[in-house]
């Protein structure tokens, strides 16, 4: 959900036309997280990385906040909000996927520069059969059963948390929800927040300073 803080595939080839900067890369250290990641170097730098030059003045410089749609089949469209201090977005599956701990389908995220200057992130991790919506304000998540939100962010106080109000280090999460009950758990990562027996949730995300 951060890739500042580990080497993926996607931000060494992205490194091999863009400065350190723009680069979604950490310093590389012997202990950097998925560190052989970056074996894989050489081989891009010979299969070559051709991006379109609109597309690539978009990587170098931010140029407003925008919505997003993608359509991937027939049934599973996905949408995201880019903006310049908070980014989140959903996928609409027809209701025909779920998440849980078999997958890495995480239907709905969030990410976030938070006051310390990392990081922050939100995703859906455990839903049954769902569809997840973007849109300038948020997002719109229709299942029915029981949701589990994986919560990450330096400084996060999970005290501030309640049902109908998540508040963050630098963004504030509105919620509005018909789940019979609703939890914290903390996690070696943060906090899980499961609502029970939902059939729809609305989430309004802002930051906050």
């Amino acid at each position: 959900m951060d890739m500042e803080h580990y080497v993926s595939l996607v931000g060494v080839w992205m490194r091999t036309v863009l400065d350190a900067r723009d680069a979604p890369l950490p310093p590389i250290t012997a202990t950097t997280d998925h560190v052989a990641d970056s074996w894989f170097a050489p081989q891009f730098a010979i299969v070559g990385t051709r991006i379109p030059a609109d597309a690539l003045k978009k990587m170098k410089t931010f140029e407003g906040g925008h919505l997003l749609r993608k359509q991937i089949t027939e049934q599973r469209v996905a949408t995201a909000w880019i903006g310049r201090d908070v980014i989140f977005g959903g996928e609409a599956t027809g209701k025909t996927k779920d998440a849980g701990t078999t997958t890495q389908f995480h239907p709905a995220t969030v990410q976030w520069r938070s006051p310390s200057g990392e990081i922050g992130w939100v995703q859906l991790v455990q839903s049954p059969m769902v569809d997840a919506t973007a849109d300038k304000e948020g997002l719109t998540i229709s299942t029915a059963g029981t949701t589990r939100w994986r919560v990450h962010a330096k400084g996060l106080i999970p005290a501030k948390i309640t049902a109908a109000d998540w508040d963050l280090p630098g963004l504030r999460v509105s919620v509005t929800a018909d789940s019979k009950s609703f939890s914290v758990e903390k996690t070696d990562d943060g906090i899980d927040l499961v609502y029970s027996g939902i059939t729809g949730m609305r989430l309004n995300i802002k930051t906050v300073p």
